[in-house]
């Protein structure tokens, strides 16, 4: 049986906390940087979300407020569950 001293478990501490780190900084995504490819991006998303809005605005008659959007939020979230078709029929008629 191995015996440990202060130096040999005060490095194997280190390393197994430089090993951690590794392992977090490679299971974050890394964004991709690009000079003209983040301006772009950027006004692909609000084109997108302004397309959105839009859209919802006109579904709903009229602006989009808090309860609406919780709502709407509820009936995507069901839809994806597979949830009651009954239950997501009466959210969207009381959505309208």
């Amino acid at each position: 049986m191995a015996v440990y001293d202060r130096r040999n478990m005060d490095r194997k501490r280190r390393d197994s906390i430089i090993r951690s780190q590794e392992m977090y900084s490679q299971s974050m995504p890394r964004p991709e940087m690009g000079a003209g490819d983040s301006s772009a991006n950027r006004n692909i998303k609000r084109k997108e979300k302004d397309r959105v809005h839009n859209v919802l605005e006109e579904l709903l008659d009229g602006p989009i407020d808090g309860d609406k959007l919780l709502i709407a939020a509820l009936i995507l979230l069901l839809i994806r569950e597979g949830g009651d078709k009954k239950l997501i029929l009466a959210l969207g008629y009381i959505l309208l």
